[in-house]
C-alpha cells in the first residue's frame, strides 16, 4: 500500500467496495459483474505496475554493503564456498 499514492489506494477500494455490493444484490446481471469485475481488475493492475516500478528502482540503486572499493582500487565482496 505505500507504493501508491492514497488516491490510488482509495480507488481500489471503492471499486473492491463496488464489486461487493453488486455480487450481495439479488438482481445483479452477468454483464454488470463483469463491469465491477473489470474495473477493479484495471485498478489492481495500477498496484501491480506500482508494485514493478518500485522493484526496478530498488534493483538499480547499488548495495554498497556488499561490495566496496577500497583506494587502491581493490574490491572488499562477500562470498561463500560451496
Amino acid at each position: 500500500g505505500d507504493k501508491i499514492s492514497a488516491e490510488e489506494k482509495q480507488k481500489i477500494e471503492d471499486a473492491k467496495k463496488e464489486l461487493a455490493d453488486e455480487l450481495a444484490r439479488a438482481d445483479a446481471t452477468a454483464t454488470s459483474l463483469k463491469e465491477k469485475t473489470d474495473a477493479l481488475a484495471e485498478r489492481a493492475m495500477k498496484l501491480g505496475e506500482a508494485v514493478y516500478k518500485a522493484s526496478q528502482s530498488e534493483q538499480a540503486q547499488p548495495n554498497d554493503s556488499a561490495n566496496q572499493k577500497n583506494e587502491d582500487g581493490t574490491v572488499d565482496a562477500d562470498f561463500s564456498e560451496k
